[in-house]
């Protein structure tokens, strides 16, 4: 199982390299609708998945001449591609009781 918080981790990494490049609108679109992917709060890793192999795709040519933007890309899709279940850790709430 993965963490939604592992999956938004990682993209922050990846939206990092990203956002040093000035990029086409399409491209853009497509971070976004990621980014939305990434940021529910119980995440379809198959939508994720398919959001990510169209940005890779549009992102290769610019990642062969980046090393970190290729590693982000890479990383990313490791943790995309570790298993199919998502999980969200909940908050616990500590409630005081006083008289």
């Amino acid at each position: 199982m993965i963490s939604s918080i592992t999956i938004q981790t990682e993209y922050q990494k990846l939206y990092a390299q990203v956002r040093r490049y000035l990029w086409p609108f399409d491209i853009v679109e497509l971070l976004a609708e990621l980014e939305i992917a990434c940021y529910q709060a119980f995440p379809s890793i198959l939508d994720i998945r398919g959001k990510f192999d169209k940005l890779k795709k549009e992102l290769a040519d610019t990642a062969k001449e980046d090393a970190e933007l290729q590693k982000s890309l890479t990383d990313f899709e490791e943790v995309v591609n570790s298993d199919d279940t998502t999980y969200l850790t909940l908050n616990k709430v500590r409630e005081v009781i006083s008289e």
